[in-house]
């Protein structure tokens, strides 16, 4: 999975490129947890960040991303363009814009995979867009 996510991130230019997989609480809640990730020279690995293991998105700030991505939505967005609470979680980060696609298991919700800008030592990478 490393070799596949260093690709894509490569041949995406983005700073981090990673697999989060969903699961569920024992009151029924979804929960997701970072799996797998590459990160750019660099740019700091967020795989370690024990905020990234067993979080909800609901009430994190990203509560309309938890909808977006179970309803099959691609989340594409630059982060200064996010309300403060969806900005909050993802700027502590340094992720300057993001691309989060949902993976399907057996037609149920599996997870997402993302890629991300991110800053390098503290500066921001221009990057340009190709939406």
């Amino acid at each position: 999975m490393a070799d596949v996510l260093e690709r894509l991130g490569r041949a995406a230019g983005v700073s981090r490129a990673y697999v989060f997989e969903k699961r569920t609480a024992p009151d029924g809640s979804p929960l997701v947890h970072q799996r797998y990730e590459w990160a750019a020279p660099g740019i700091a690995p967020q795989i370690g960040n024990p905020a990234l293991q067993g979080f909800a998105l609901r009430g994190s700030g990203l509560d309309r991303w938890e909808g977006a991505l179970a309803a099959g939505d691609v989340i594409r967005c630059h982060i200064r363009e996010l309300d403060e609470a969806e900005r909050r979680p993802l700027e502590v980060q340094g992720i300057l814009s993001i691309v989060l696609v949902p993976i399907s298991l057996d037609g149920t919700g599996g997870g997402s995979s993302g890629s991300t800008s991110a800053r390098a030592n503290g500066h921001g990478r221009r990057r340009r867009s190709t939406r």
